[in-house]
């Protein structure tokens, strides 16, 4: 018996140095990959009050940049993916919607397992489609080696997860993979000029026709694609304007207190606060709206190229 116990104390010895060594490398990784998304919080609070459904507390977004995804209205029916390279499986959940690239995320979840990470995402506005309307559930799965996973490689896991999501509020294209040895750098092509443009030209064929934008904002159901001496605007994917003046967009960081209000601009959910927003030119109605609180409004004029702050402070409902 002394040396059966001898053993057995061995062996817990052996496992909680080994195990939990891996245990916590995941779970290390999983920390900065959380931190790196900034989760956002959906669920109840405190008492059990609000919607299982409802933002808590909103973090970063994600734009997608590769097309493929669906996503589902039900968040118990989460269209689950598995992601490999450029290629996209479905594994679990419904696919009521595709997925459009440039299309904003809060994360609302990261977990590590063996071989996995998986990021939980959630529009962040309202869509329609087919009668039904709401936000989008999807869970993106990338598949790693499991020894990727073990020693924590972000080498070569950031830029797996940058291929699919595009960090923070703008939507940039992922950037090119370097050159294996250094070539001459290309002439510029020119851009085809804004009389070859048509009205009522889908993205699809603006970008054909005019190549790849330098940016692309997307507001509600309008969208702006900036090239070299004008700015093509589209509105439901329809090309309706060429705006010639490519004046810079600007950046609006919106603040309030308490945090977690939605802001609504025109009327449409764009986000919670805090947020940065990239704005054109012009007027737009600037709503913040948070349970238990009075509505606060302003006019908000925007500035092309200027860089603004608001902060706003909320008043308790029936005040």
């Amino acid at each position: 018996m002394p040396g059966t116990r001898r053993l057995l104390v061995l062996l817990c010895a052996l496992i909680a140095v080994s195990v939990p060594a891996v245990a916590d490398d995941r779970q290390e990784l999983e920390q900065s990959l959380q931190s790196r998304y900034r989760v956002t919080v959906i669920g109840k609070g405190m008492m059990g009050l609000g919607s299982e459904n409802a933002i808590r507390r909103a973090g970063g977004t994600v734009a997608l940049r590769h097309a493929g995804l669906w996503g589902s209205f039900d968040r118990r029916q989460t269209a689950g993916w598995a992601i490999r390279g450029d290629s996209c499986e479905l594994l679990t959940g419904r696919k009521d919607l595709e997925l459009q690239v440039g299309q904003k995320f809060y994360v609302t979840a990261v977990s590590v397992g063996s071989d996995v990470v998986q990021v939980g995402l959630l529009t962040v506005g309202t869509v329609s489609s087919g009668g039904q309307s709401g936000r989008l559930w999807a869970t993106a799965g990338f598949f790693f080696d499991p020894k990727v996973i073990e020693q924590g490689d972000m080498g070569t896991i950031e830029p797996e997860l940058d291929r699919w999501l595009g960090l923070g509020d703008g939507v940039s294209a992922p950037s090119a993979a370097p050159a294996s040895a250094p070539a001459p750098a290309p002439l510029p092509q020119p851009h085809a000029p804004p009389s070859e443009l048509k009205l009522g030209m889908t993205r699809a064929q603006v970008v054909e026709a005019a190549g790849s934008p330098l940016t692309e904002l997307s507001f509600g159901s309008r969208a702006w694609l900036t090239y070299p001496g004008f700015v093509a605007v589209l509105e439901n994917d329809k090309l309706v304007s060429v705006d010639r003046s490519q004046q810079p967009p600007s950046k609006i960081s919106i603040r309030s207190e308490p945090a977690g209000a939605d802001i609504f601009l025109d009327g449409k959910f764009v986000g919670n606060t805090p947020a940065t927003l990239q704005l054109f030119a012009g007027n737009y109605n600037l709503s913040l709206q948070l349970q238990g609180y009075a509505e606060w409004k302003r006019d908000l004029f925007v500035i092309s190229g200027s860089d603004t702050g608001i902060q706003a402070k909320l008043e308790t409902a029936g005040k």
